[in-house]
């Protein structure tokens, strides 16, 4: 909770500081004003880093977690003002790359296993790739404030529903090393299948930083691991 309130005060001042600017009117005199449709459709795309959240101990996870959001963006603007809000259906795909495996327990539980370190033979596992990849559809609701200038912040709620689970696993067979295998699981069990949390974005023109916090669990609660992802990296507006 104190994240998200740190997230949320840090974001207000950027608010604040681009009204100040959008209201200069030594600024609006320098600066020519570039005319917005009142209504417009534009397509984002966000490149980002997960930061995962209560991962058990044992399991190692990978520091670059890579994720993709792609969609777009109905806007409306209010009047002839800097504020417009913005919605639009959303894919977003979320990896979590570690040294664990998903399992099911005798209960039906959800748990991250450490994966073994060797075949019953004595040879030692060695692996390429190991994921979860989450995908969901999501409609981000986003009240945005440009300038003049081209200086932009955002702050939102997104929610949305999951359309595909599955991990992937290529590496040493866990029962002959000497072995490689390709495997992927669908449908992981005990996944959420709504997901929420907050996002906001401040940037230039069609560049921005983009941060997400995720304020749903992965897992059902008390079926799985407290996972979480809170994700950080570039939104880009190409069109």
């Amino acid at each position: 909770m104190n994240r998200i309130l740190i997230l949320l005060a840090a974001f207000s001042c950027s608010f604040v500081l681009l009204a100040q600017e959008n209201n200069d009117p030594e600024k609006k005199a320098t600066v020519s004003p570039k005319p917005e449709k009142e209504r417009s459709f534009g397509t984002t795309v966000d490149l980002f880093t997960d930061l995962w959240m209560d991962v058990p101990e044992g399991i190692d996870a990978r520091f670059l977690q890579q994720g993709m959001n792609f969609g777009g963006l109905f806007s409306n603007r209010f009047g002839n003002s800097a504020f417009s809000i913005s919605i639009g259906p959303v894919i977003g795909v979320h990896n979590f790359y570690s040294d664990g495996l998903f399992q099911q327990d005798t209960a039906g539980r959800t748990v991250i296993a450490a994966m073994p370190g060797e075949d019953p033979n004595g040879e030692g596992i060695s692996y390429k790739r190991n994921k979860l990849t989450l995908a969901y559809l999501d409609f981000p609701l986003e009240f945005r404030m440009k300038t003049r200038s081209g200086v932009l912040a955002s702050l939102g709620f997104k929610a949305g529903f999951l359309i595909n689970s599955h991990t992937k696993y290529r590496g040493d067979d866990f029962g002959d090393a000497s072995q490689e295998i390709r495997l992927k699981i669908a449908d992981i069990a005990n996944v959420e299948t709504y997901r929420y949390g907050v996002q906001a974005r401040v940037g230039y023109k069609n560049v921005s930083l983009y941060g997400f916090y995720s304020l749903s669990r992965v897992f059902k609660e008390g079926e799985g691991p407290a996972l979480y992802p809170v994700s950080v990296g570039v939104s880009l507006r190409p069109f």
